[in-house]
């Protein structure tokens, strides 16, 4: 499920609304998910760099933080954090 008001925007390409949705499905009640991205890449059906490339919009524009996550010293996926965004305030 794509919000409605993140629907409506025009700044935002597809794609990137695709990958919101997909983490949306993801997260769990505290706002956070940790999918792999060749994970997310796979089920939307794009590659891997342009799910980067999603990826990186959407933190860049304030929708997402990615938080490097460790495993014995060594990186594993990320964990994505949902931030509420201006958009989603109002009628």
């Amino acid at each position: 499920i794509i919000p409605h008001k993140m629907l409506r925007l025009k700044a935002l390409p597809p794609g990137a609304k695709l990958i919101y949705s997909r983490l949306l499905q993801y997260a769990g009640t505290d706002g956070r998910c940790f999918p792999a991205i060749q994970t997310l890449a796979s089920e939307v059906g794009l590659s891997y760099s342009t799910t980067v490339r999603f990826l990186t919009e959407l933190e860049a524009e304030g929708y997402i933080k990615r938080e490097h996550r460790f495993k014995s010293g060594r990186k594993t996926s990320n964990n994505y954090l949902f931030i509420w965004h201006f958009i989603f305030e109002g009628p």
